[in-house]
């Protein structure tokens, strides 16, 4: 389980950097996004055991007038 979280905190990390070069060459050509979605399922999933699943969904990205990211 710890394995995971390092490896999504890497992740955030790593997309964080990766939307800085972007913003550093000029605001007016795009602009960077942050939206955050959460949620709630319960259900058997096809097992015999129920779960109850919370998650909360980040999402960063940069928006310019040729490409989204």
């Amino acid at each position: 389980m710890r394995d995971d979280r390092t490896s999504v905190v890497h992740l955030v990390v790593v997309l964080i950097l990766s939307l800085l070069p972007p913003l550093a060459a000029g605001a007016e050509d795009g602009r960077s996004y942050l939206d955050m979605s959460a949620g709630y399922k319960t259900g058997d999933f096809g097992t015999p055991t129920r779960s109850d699943l919370y998650y909360v969904m980040p999402t960063l990205g940069y928006v310019a007038p040729r490409y989204d990211v």
